[in-house]
C-alpha cells in the first residue's frame, strides 16, 4: 500500500488531506484514493504510455531538451486524448 512506503508517506498524507472535500470519512477517502491509484497504475502500465516514454527518452538522448510542442507531437503519436 502506498501509504506504508516511507518514501510516499508524506504524499499519501497530503492526498488524504486534499480528498476531504471529495469523501466524507477517512475510510471513504482511503477507498477513493486507492481506486484512483489502481486506475492510474493500470493506465500507466499499458503499452502506449511506455512507448511514449521510450520515444521521449530517445528524443532527449538526441537533443537534450525539447520544447512543449515537440513533446506534444511525440506523445500524441502514442497516446490519444480520451483513450484508456
Amino acid at each position: 500500500h502506498p501509504g506504508f512506503l516511507v518514501a510516499w508517506t508524506a504524499d499519501w498524507q497530503a492526498a488524504l488531506e486534499l480528498a476531504t472535500g471529495l469523501w466524507p470519512t477517512d475510510a471513504k477517502r482511503i477507498e477513493g484514493l486507492e481506486g484512483i491509484t489502481r486506475a492510474l497504475y493500470r493506465w500507466l502500465d499499458a503499452e502506449p504510455q511506455w512507448s511514449a516514454v521510450a520515444a521521449l527518452a530517445d528524443e532527449l538522448l538526441a537533443q537534450e531538451t525539447l520544447e512543449r510542442e515537440e513533446i506534444h507531437e511525440i506523445v500524441r503519436q502514442w497516446i490519444r486524448p480520451g483513450a484508456g
